[in-house]
């Protein structure tokens, strides 16, 4: 089965993070206790100076590999994109993980000032200025305060805070 190529262009929100979003990606992929690692290329029209690989099935490691990449490739796709390339029967999967992690990255904000949540309960996140925190929907009633839960920090619980913190409530 040959390897097929598939884009996922970067939403105009993420194009500040261009160079950023393939790290990103690999801490997302952590998070999901997806083994991923990178290897170094040559350069050429890649905005990183390495590709992520991942592998998607534990009990197939090398047919279920999937090779992940950041570019502007003008020629092939003006489009500032991530793409993923791999066999078929994962390549759609690989391609469905690149769309989720950028929907996700578009409601992932930025910590403006650091919140202690401690101050208030277990069930209110801390945080320092410019913690990455993602907004979830309120299991309940909001009652003035934001709902997320903070990016890159493996078995993070979600939790309350205030919302002019990420900025969304100004």
């Amino acid at each position: 089965m040959a390897n097929g190529h598939l884009d996922v262009n970067v939403p105009v929100a993420l194009r500040g993070r261009l160079g950023t979003l393939l790290e990103a990606l690999e801490a997302a992929l952590e998070e999901k206790g997806i083994r991923s690692w990178r290897v170094e290329k040559l350069p050429g029209g890649h905005i990183t100076p390495w590709w992520l690989y991942a592998c998607l099935d534990k009990r197939a490691p090398k047919l279920s590999q999937v090779q992940f990449g950041e570019t502007v490739h003008q020629a092939v796709n003006p489009t500032p994109h991530l793409w993923c390339q791999g066999k078929s029967k994962h390549l759609e999967e690989g391609a469905r993980i690149l769309r989720d992690f950028l929907a996700g990255e578009t409601e992932t904000r930025v910590a403006l000032a650091s919140f202690d949540g401690s101050a208030y309960g277990p069930e209110y996140l801390s945080f320092a200025a410019g913690a990455r925190i993602r907004r979830l929907p309120a299991p309940e009633e909001a009652d003035g305060w934001a709902f997320g839960v903070r990016v890159g920090v493996l078995g993070a619980a979600a939790g309350w805070f205030p919302p002019e913190f990420d900025g969304a409530g100004l």
